[in-house]
C-alpha cells in the first residue's frame, strides 16, 4: 500500500500541481556548474529589479534618488544600490512595498511567527507559494525523501497544521501520508502519545521544529525507549545546535538535516548528506552583510540578508532576516553540487549580549558554555536573559525540581563571567517553566537591550 500512494501522490501532483514540475526544475539543475546558475539568478535579479522600478513605489523612489530612472539602466548589479529592508521599513512602508499590480496576482496576506514578540505582515502571492513548496520538495529529496512516504511534522504553527475543519485536517493528513504532531504540547503524557505514533507509523521522514525535536528526544532517551528509526531526522523553525543534535539523532537512530528560512522568505538553505548548508540560488540570493550594508567576505560573520526573487506582489529586497551568518567559500561540495553555502548560522541579531564596555557576546557562547562544556545532568531548560548591559539573568529549569548543588551553581557563575568578559555576574533564577516565544519557537538566550546588534567580524565561539 506505501509504494501505491507514493506513485499515486507524485502522479497526482505531476499532472496537477505546479509546484512538482518546479520541484522538479530544480532537482534536475541542482548539479549545475556555478555559471549556470549564477546567470539564471542575474536573469532573475535583473527582471525583478524592472519590476520593482516600474511597479513598486517604495522601490522606485529609492531608485530615482541613486538616478535610476529607467529600465535599460537596471542590471543585477544595482541591487547593491539599494539599502538593507529593515522589518520595521517593512510595517512602516507596507503599502508603498507593494506592487501597483499586486490584485493580478492572486496574492494574499502573511505574517511572521513572531519569536520577537511583534508579528510582521507582509503579502505573497500564488507564484512565490509554488516556488517556495517546489524548495521544500528539492531539500526534502535531499534526505532520501520522496513525496508520497510516511512523513511525521512535530510542527506548531497553527495556521500550518491546526487551522480549519476536522474531517478536512485528517484527509490532509490521509491524502500526503502524514501524521501530525503539535509542537505546542510537549507534556510527559503527550509525548509518550507521540513516541507510539512514530514508531507504529514508521514514518521516512520525521520533520520538526528543532528545539521539539530537541525535547523529544531528551524524553525518549529519559524513558529509555527503543524506536524503530525514521530514514531521516529534519529539523528546522530554529538554530540547531551540536548538542541538540547529537541527541536528536542518538535518541532517534537517523541522521539529522538542518533546514534554514522564516516565513517572510521561505526556505533559504538546507543540509545535504555531506553537512553542507546550501542555499537554493534560483529562488533566493543571500547577503552577508556589516552594519553599513557592505558585503562581507566568506569566513566573516554579518547579518544575513535576503532578496527573494519569486515574490513581485511585494518584492522584498536586501530583506535583513534578522539573524547572524557567514558565507562559505565557493567549493564543490562532496556531495557533488557547486552550490553557494552558509558556514554557520550564529543566532538572532536580537539575542546578542551588549556590555557595559560597549563590548558584544554572541549567544551562541553562552548556549555551547551551558549546554555542552558545563552539561549539568540535572538541568533540563535554560534561557539567558539580559535586561540592562550589567544585568544578566540565567533562568534554570532542574530536573528534579531542587535547585543545582552549590558546586554547580559556582561552576555557571564562573562560566558565564568569563563569557560576560568579567564586565557582569550573573544572577540564577529557578522556574518551573520557561515558556517558548510567541510564535511557539523557543529562545535559549534574549536580549531585552534595543540595541543587541553586534558589530560584523570573524565568526568566533
Amino acid at each position: 500500500m506505501g509504494l501505491i500512494h507514493r506513485v499515486g501522490t507524485q502522479l497526482y501532483f505531476q499532472r496537477h500541481d505546479e509546484r512538482y514540475a518546479r520541484a522538479r526544475q530544480l532537482r534536475a539543475q541542482q548539479f549545475a556548474p556555478p555559471g549556470e546558475w549564477q546567470a539564471r539568478q542575474r536573469q532573475r535579479v535583473q527582471a525583478l529589479l524592472v519590476h520593482a522600478q516600474a511597479q513598486v513605489p517604495y522601490y522606485r523612489r529609492l531608485l530615482a534618488e541613486r538616478g535610476v530612472t529607467r529600465p535599460e539602466q537596471i542590471t543585477a548589479a544595482t541591487l547593491r544600490l539599494l539599502p538593507v529592508l529593515t522589518k520595521r521599513e517593512l510595517s512602516g512602508a507596507f503599502t508603498e512595498l507593494l506592487a501597483g499590480d499586486v490584485s493580478a496576482r492572486s496574492s494574499f496576506r502573511n505574517t511572521s511567527g513572531g519569536s520577537t514578540g511583534e508579528p510582521t505582515v507582509f503579502v505573497q502571492d500564488r507564484d512565490y507559494a509554488a516556488w517556495a513548496e517546489a524548495t521544500k520538495l528539492l531539500f526534502d529529496s535531499w534526505t532520501g525523501f520522496e513525496l508520497g512516504e510516511r512523513r511525521v511534522r512535530l510542527w506548531g504553527s497553527t495556521r500550518d497544521l491546526f487551522s480549519g475543519p476536522g474531517l478536512r485536517r485528517h484527509l490532509g493528513q490521509a491524502v500526503m501520508n502524514e501524521r501530525w504532531l503539535n509542537a505546542f504540547e510537549m507534556t510527559p503524557d503527550t509525548m509518550d502519545r507521540y513516541v507510539q505514533v512514530i514508531d507504529t507509523f514508521r514514518p521516512a521522514l520525521l520533520l520538526g521544529y528543532s528545539d521539539a525535536l530537541f525535547t523529544l528526544a531528551q524524553h525518549i532517551q529519559a524513558r529509555g525507549v527503543k524506536l524503530r528509526p525514521p530514514r531521516a531526522v529534519m529539523s528546522s523553525a530554529g538554530n540547531l545546535y551540536p548538542a541538540a543534535r547529537q541527541t536528536i539523532a542518538a535518541a532517534f537512530g537517523a541522521p539529522v538535516f538542518d533546514r534554514y528560512g522564516s516565513r517572510e522568505v521561505g526556505d533559504v538553505a538546507c543540509e545535504c548528506a555531506s553537512g553542507t548548508l546550501h542555499l537554493n540560488p534560483w529562488t533566493h540570493l543571500v547577503e552577508i552583510l556589516d552594519d553599513q550594508g557592505r558585503a562581507l567576505p566568506p569566513g566573516e560573520v554579518g547579518r544575513v540578508t535576503v532578496t527573494v526573487l519569486g515574490n513581485w506582489s511585494m518584492p522584498l529586497l536586501r530583506y535583513d532576516i534578522g539573524d547572524l551568518g557567514a558565507l562559505a567559500p565557493a567549493r564543490r561540495c562532496a556531495c557533488g553540487r557547486f552550490l553557494p553555502a552558509l558556514s554557520g548560522l550564529h543566532g538572532r541579531t536580537t539575542d546578542c549580549f551588549v556590555l557595559p564596555s560597549g563590548g558584544r557576546v554572541m549567544a551562541e557562547a553562552m548556549i555551547h558554555l551551558i549546554g555542552v562544556e558545563l552539561a549539568l545532568p540535572n538541568l533540563q531548560k535554560f534561557q539567558v536573559v539580559q535586561r540592562a548591559p550589567a544585568q544578566v539573568t540565567l533562568r534554570l529549569v532542574t530536573r528534579s525540581g531542587e535547585p543545582l548543588h552549590a558546586a554547580d551553581e559556582e561552576r555557571v557563575r564562573r562560566g558565564l563571567r568569563r563569557m560576560l568578559l568579567d564586565e557582569v555576574t550573573p544572577e540564577l533564577e529557578y522556574c518551573e517553566r520557561i515558556p517558548p516565544s510567541p510564535s511557539g519557537k523557543y529562545r535559549y538566550t534574549v536580549s531585552l537591550l534595543p540595541d543587541a546588534v553586534p558589530a560584523a567580524g570573524p565568526a568566533s565561539a
